[in-house]
């Protein structure tokens, strides 16, 4: 499990301003990899290009709620917890832009 934990611990740190382990990181790359396998789903645009980009504005999404979100105390006792929770607010806003940005694809 610590070579997979160690294949995403190149985050630097300007992306994530808040302590962002590398368990928080593994569960924030499988959440955005499962949010794009919906969108890509759900838009019926299936190129292994518009997944990419899915995942990427998924990754994007949740990156950039995690580092806005730092400084906010939730009411959790653990770390992954509040990661997985803001990955989720991060990409219901990305999922919300990819499915705009395909609403004349289908």
């Amino acid at each position: 499990m610590d070579s997979y934990i160690s294949l995403i611990s190149w985050s630097p740190s300007s992306i994530a301003s808040g302590a962002l382990s590398d368990a928080s990181m593994l569960i924030i790359v499988v959440m955005a990899f499962i949010g794009a396998t919906i969108i890509t789903r759900v838009a019926n645009v299936n190129t292994s290009f518009n997944f990419s980009v899915n995942f990427a504005v998924m990754l994007g999404g949740c990156l950039a709620v995690h580092s806005w979100t730092s400084e906010i105390l939730l009411p959790v006792s653990n770390d992954l917890v509040a990661s997985a929770v803001s990955a989720n607010f991060g990409m219901t806003l990305a999922g919300f832009v990819l499915l705009f940005s395909y609403r004349h694809s289908v």
